[in-house]
């Protein structure tokens, strides 16, 4: 009989944003959280996650957006996740294009895997990117009612139940050569 595999929650923190994202107290989050080199291996992706809360998920109606960090690991895998309560990146993308889209078309557009106009989804790419070289051991997404899950050799969309805001996992091997 095999143990059960236990997840050890490092960090578990929540905030609202209105004017800019706080890399440095997040940066404060994982030192204390012994981290502080696993924070600067994966600070590129972070940076792009909370980029992405501060410019897009705010909404018309709501001034400001609740967010929050949970990091954990498990079986030698780091795992950070962000998620905000935001307005999604269907409501997001719609503001920014005429033409009518599906809220699968607009994470997909998100994710720049369409043809889409060259300043959009470079952010996003960059995970899918971490993920390819084998820097991240995965990457998801969920907004909407829609779920991106990239891993190695591995892409692809789900239908999920619809959720407010966005959700954003990056994995990557603890204190492992990529990391």
């Amino acid at each position: 009989m095999q143990a059960a595999s236990s997840t050890n929650n490092l960090i578990d923190f929540c905030s609202s944003t209105a004017t800019s994202m706080p890399l440095e107290e997040i940066s404060n989050l994982f030192e204390k959280a012994d981290l502080k080199s696993e924070f600067f291996s994966l600070y590129v992706h972070v940076a792009e996650v909370f980029s992405n809360i501060y410019e897009h998920s705010v909404s018309d109606s709501a001034a400001t957006v609740a967010w929050s960090l949970t990091v954990s690991s498990c079986k030698g895998i780091l795992t950070v996740s962000i998620s905000d309560n935001g307005q999604g990146v269907y409501s997001s993308i719609s503001k920014r294009t005429t033409k009518r889209l599906s809220r699968l078309e607009a994470l997909a557009l998100a994710l720049n895997q369409k043809s889409i106009p060259s300043h959009r989804g470079k952010g996003l790419q960059g995970l899918l990117k971490g993920v390819e070289r084998g820097t991240l051991t995965r990457f998801s997404i969920e907004s909407d009612s829609y779920l991106f899950l990239a891993e190695p050799g591995v892409s692809k969309y789900s239908r999920i139940a619809r959720k407010p805001g966005c959700k954003v996992v990056i994995s990557a091997e603890l204190n492992g050569d990529r990391l």
